[in-house]
């Protein structure tokens, strides 16, 4: 494993060893953990680099995916590293190398060394779009002590309700440093092209034949999604299921379920036609699934019929798809609460009620459109938080 260059260089990475580090201009590191992080970071990034042009942005994620989306957001205009163990020395070494003069932490990454030795040198670390889950408070809570030290560390803690500002005084984060903004995920860009070459792709690709998503799934969604398929291929045999595996590693896997579901099935990556005898695309591909939102009529957001959480439930709002979800939502707790409210969101429990609302959301257009104009509204009225958080972190850049 040490051999293949792009394990070795995560490792030594991990590990502190940042000698290739680009060293000149000053930095501003920003750290997101994985995709949903780092995606939820873009238009904060961009307007760092607008506001502090003199100044180098580096990321660091800890997944190879995040990492992988890093690179599609921004090509090769950011240096991304991996950010290291949470040990004194490969800490120390990443802070000596990169030299950041602030560190732009997104969400829940509280690391004791990390926070501990950029407080040492100097280098304020700023918790932004902060939350914390009812499990990880709970985790945090069995370790108070340890928690609330870390926090001290910090010169910002930016939550993104009012829930998990709570949350952080709990545990131990001072008044004074905490500061409640609208939620990041909210400021989500949708490129300009991006509805046109969805009418596109639906038109000349699929032949205008209905479509829905399954989204971001996790093992045992893809098995429940292509069983709802079924049921609607009885009363629509033009329509088309897409599904997204949230992991590259599962695309394989996922390909073999629709296989021995005995579905005729096109990959993205295969470039073959979709004939009219397939009724399921696999995108196995990173960075595209906005346009693919795009092209559905309806999306299934998985991670919440299994207990992982959720997903990005604002990203099909933003091309006025109509949303439904699982039950175990609980990374997205605001965000859903937001869209029941405003009758823009169906929860499910279970795949009879996917089922039933699948079918019913094909069957009464005029509804689901109603929802998917309610979803874009919500997400309108809580755009915000990139500037809200770009004035706050400015007070510690120099």
């Amino acid at each position: 494993m040490l051999g293949y260059p792009g394990y070795r260089s995560r490792w030594m990475q991990r590990l502190g060893l940042y000698s290739d580090a680009n060293l000149g201009s000053p930095a501003i590191w920003v750290h997101a953990v994985s995709v949903g992080e780092v995606e939820a970071a873009v238009q904060l990034i961009k307007a760092i680099k607008i506001k502090y042009p003199d100044h180098r942005v580096v990321i660091t994620t800890v997944t190879p995916t995040g990492a992988e989306t890093v690179v599609t957001r921004f090509s090769d205009q950011i240096r991304h590293y991996y950010l290291p163990y949470d040990l004194p020395y490969a800490v120390k070494s990443f802070l000596r190398h990169i030299r950041p003069v602030a560190g732009v932490i997104m969400e829940t990454e509280i690391w004791p060394n990390l926070y501990h030795h950029a407080d040492a040198t100097d280098i304020p670390i700023l918790l932004v779009n902060a939350r914390i889950s009812d499990a990880s408070f709970k985790g945090y809570m069995r370790i108070k002590r340890l928690t609330r030290e870390t926090l001290c560390k910090t010169k910002l803690v930016a939550s993104q309700s009012i829930l998990d500002g709570e949350r952080f005084l709990a545990l131990g984060c001072e008044k004074d440093k905490l500061k409640v903004v609208d939620n990041l995920k909210y400021d989500l860009e949708v490129k300009k092209d991006l509805r046109e070459q969805a009418e596109i792709l639906k038109r000349d690709y699929f032949s205008g034949r209905p479509v829905w998503i399954a989204a971001s799934t996790h093992e045992g969604e893809e098995e429940l999604a292509l069983s709802v398929h079924k049921k609607l291929l009885s009363n629509n045999r033009e329509a088309v299921l897409i599904i997204a595996p949230r992991h590259p590693q599962r695309f394989e896997r996922v390909h073999g379920i629709c296989m021995e579901n005995d579905f005729k099935v096109t990959r993205k990556s295969a470039s073959d036609r979709f004939t009219q005898e397939m009724k399921v695309f696999l995108l196995d591909s990173l960075g595209d699934l906005p346009l693919y939102y795009a092209v559905a009529n309806l999306a299934f957001v998985g991670g919440s019929l299994v207990q992982v959480g959720g997903h990005n439930l604002l990203e099909p709002a933003s091309v006025e798809t109509t949303i439904i979800t699982g039950p175990h939502t609980f990374n997205f707790k605001d965000v859903v609460e937001k869209l029941r409210s405003a009758d823009a969101l169906y929860t499910v429990a279970d795949e009879a009620e996917l089922e039933e609302k699948v079918l019913s959301m094909f069957a009464s257009p005029e509804r689901a459109k109603l929802m998917s104009d309610n979803a874009l509204r919500v997400l309108e009225e809580n755009r915000g938080g990139t500037n809200q958080t770009l004035e706050l972190i400015s007070e510690h850049i120099n």
